[in-house]
């Protein structure tokens, strides 16, 4: 927000219901910027928590981009509780035409009646790094557990 950007788009299914007071009084005063919040869920409504999911719609980062017909974006943050293995393969098209810097959690649980399917803190990483060229790879953890631990992609 003090960075002037022009617009900030928030996907969240519960609007900005949940956003720190402290977020809103900033907001209020630092805020220049279009705020954009989308009440949906990105992707899949599995682990959406205190919204009744029979009223849920959900939406895809393309969507998104072609309905507010954006131009660029510059950052893409993600702690969609899991759903970033579905949105990685949107990512490399979406990062091979915008080059957005990334900031994807990857620490979720992946199970599938009882079948482990996916180790996030493995494979969208590999997939990331296999297909966009020209960024640089971080990996942060924030806690001392594998909870939320942080992939980023930077374009160079």
């Amino acid at each position: 927000l003090s960075q002037n950007v022009k617009k900030i788009i928030n996907i969240d299914p519960s609007g900005s219901k949940y956003l720190d007071p402290y977020v809103k009084k900033h907001m209020e005063i630092k805020n220049k910027s279009e705020m954009i919040f989308i009440n949906k869920a990105l992707y899949f409504t599995d682990t959406v928590y205190g919204i009744s999911k029979t009223d849920l719609k959900t939406t895809t980062l393309k969507q998104i981009i072609e309905n507010y017909n954006l131009d660029r974006i510059d950052l893409i943050k993600s702690d969609i509780e899991g759903g970033e293995r579905i949105m990685v393969d949107e990512l490399l098209e979406i990062c091979n035409k915008f080059r957005p810097q990334l900031s994807l959690s990857i620490y979720h649980e992946n199970y599938n009646k009882n079948k482990f399917i996916l180790n996030d803190g493995v494979e969208i990483p590999k997939k990331l790094i296999e297909n966009l060229k020209d960024y640089n790879y971080f990996y942060k953890n924030y806690s001392f557990d594998k909870n939320e631990a942080i992939f980023y992609a930077i374009p160079k």
